[in-house]
């Protein structure tokens, strides 16, 4: 079992063994409107260069300040974010703009980005890139596969609710997320990692409510696609599941 599939083990089995009312399964897939996404999760960062993953955030509920927008810097201001649209709007190559040097950079430095430890790789990595996009205007945004198939849990795009609902981009996809952007896709399939303590009592409070989608259910991704608490795992559960124990994802 790789360390991914353990981490991910680990959130589903604390999941299980605690089985509080109104915790949401942390396989279980929401869909957002990409545009709402505004901010980098700046706790997932830290908890990736701590402990060398963000899955160690996965199906956690915690208080702090973490969701503070001091400590999670816009998107629209990174250099991917106007690297996605110069090339998709401007037609700039990809080795001209800012996201594609500073990686570089990095791998000159000796470091591996994305997967990459050259120029060519990095490359090849950006033609890959604008298949993914081409195939996103085509077909919408979907959940990537390894290559066995199988759904490949590390690039899904995850996030994390603030005390506020407002959803934070956990590391990695920050490309398709502008891509999306760009196309004005309604709506991505994504994680959800963390959940802050305050906006996890307003979800409690609305379930114990007894609220329904008759009765004028908040359209909040979080309480839309889960107004009934007690339902079984979606097929999604099952699949990622599955795919986590048979595949052991790269």
């Amino acid at each position: 079992m790789t360390d991914l599939a353990l981490l991910v083990q680990q959130a589903v089995t604390a999941f299980e063994r605690e089985a509080q009312p109104y915790r949401q399964h942390p396989l279980k897939l929401l869909h957002v409107d990409p545009h709402s996404i505004e901010r980098l999760c700046g706790l997932h960062l830290e908890t990736k260069e701590r402990l060398g993953s963000k899955f160690f955030d996965l199906g956690r509920v915690a208080d702090g300040d973490w969701d503070l927008a001091e400590h999670n810097p816009l998107l629209r201001d990174s250099s991917t974010d106007r690297s996605v649209r110069e090339h998709y709007v401007d037609g700039v190559p990809w080795e001209k703009t800012a996201a594609f040097r500073i990686k570089l950079r990095r791998i000159e430095e000796g470091r591996r980005i994305d997967g990459c430890s050259s120029r060519a790789d990095l490359l090849k990595r950006y033609a890959r890139l604008d298949r993914v996009a081409e195939d996103m205007a085509k077909n919408g945004f979907r959940i990537m596969k390894n290559r066995r198939g199988e759904v490949d849990l590390s690039q899904i795009l995850s996030i994390s609710f603030t005390r506020h609902g407002e959803a934070l981009l956990g590391t990695g996809g920050k490309h398709r997320l502008a891509i999306a952007k760009l196309l004005n896709l309604p709506v991505i399939p994504v994680l959800v990692f963390l959940r802050h303590a305050l906006w996890q009592e307003r979800l409690e409070a609305y379930f114990k409510g007894g609220r329904s989608s008759s009765a004028g259910a908040s359209q909040h991704p979080d309480l839309q696609e889960n107004l009934d608490a007690s339902a079984a795992p979606p097929k999604e559960w099952i699949l990622m599941a599955a795919g986590l124990m048979a595949g052991r994802p790269e």
